[in-house]
Formats: C-alpha cells, sequence, structure tokens
C-alpha cells in the first residue's frame, strides 16, 4: 500500500471556494455596514441642520423689529440667506415645494406664517413644517 499524504486538487478547489465565499460574504455584510452607517450619519446632519435653521428664524422672528424677514435660497451655490446672512449652507433647499436655483420669501411677523422647508443632501431629504406665530 501506498501513503498517500496530502491533498488533492479537487480538495484544494473545494477549500478556495469555501474561502472566497465566506470573504464574499463577510464583504458584502461590511459594505452593507458601511453605507448604513452613512445613510444614518447624513440623516443625523440633515437633522441638525434642520433644527439649527428652525432655532434661528424662531430667534430671528420673536426679536423682529420690522415686519418681515426675508430668505434668500441659492441652491447653485447651495446656501440659505436670512435678512442677507448665510445661516445654512451644503444642501439643497426647497420651500413650500419650490426647488428652483434662486427662490425669495417673506416670512411677515403680522400673521401666522406656515413654514415648510426641505432640506437634501445626497439622496436624503429631511422636511420642516412648523407655524411662527408672535403672541402681541
Amino acid at each position: 500500500m501506498k501513503n498517500e499524504k496530502g491533498l488533492t486538487l479537487i480538495e484544494l478547489l473545494a477549500v478556495l471556494a469555501i474561502i472566497g465565499l465566506i470573504t464574499t460574504l463577510i464583504g458584502s455584510v461590511l459594505i452593507n455596514g458601511l453605507k448604513a452607517s452613512d445613510r444614518s450619519s447624513t440623516n443625523q446632519r440633515l437633522q441638525q441642520e434642520a433644527n439649527y435653521i428652525t432655532e434661528m428664524i424662531r430667534n430671528e422672528y420673536l426679536k423682529l423689529e420690522d415686519d418681515s424677514i426675508e430668505f434668500i435660497i441659492d441652491n447653485e451655490n447651495q446656501y440659505l440667506k436670512m435678512d442677507g446672512d448665510i445661516i445654512s449652507k451644503g444642501f439643497t433647499y426647497c420651500y413650500n415645494n419650490h426647488c428652483s436655483n434662486e427662490h425669495v420669501f417673506m416670512i411677515n411677523r403680522n400673521e401666522n406664517q406656515q413654514f415648510k422647508l426641505e432640506l437634501k443632501i445626497e439622496n436624503l431629504s429631511y422636511n420642516i413644517e412648523t407655524t411662527f406665530s408672535k403672541l402681541r
């Protein structure tokens, strides 16, 4: 009888195929995890920016001496201005479903104002819907 020690070519190919499958599965799990993490991070960034914008507008609205606040959306350069000052940048902004490159709108102090602003980045968006009113 011969002493046959070692691996045959078929055994070697089977081991390589199994290792390849395991590596592919681990790789796809890692890639999906990274994509989910990026989406979550972007969502969080959108929410934080929306909260910041809302708070800036609320503060300006409460101390408003004039009758209105002017807003300028410039989606080409990706910024939102409030009374001439940039309060947010790096997103695409849509006010009341208007997503044009440049849009000017006002919030009037003398009436309750429905405020709808959508922030977009990549494939994600976040909507702000609130009403500004000032008790006299």
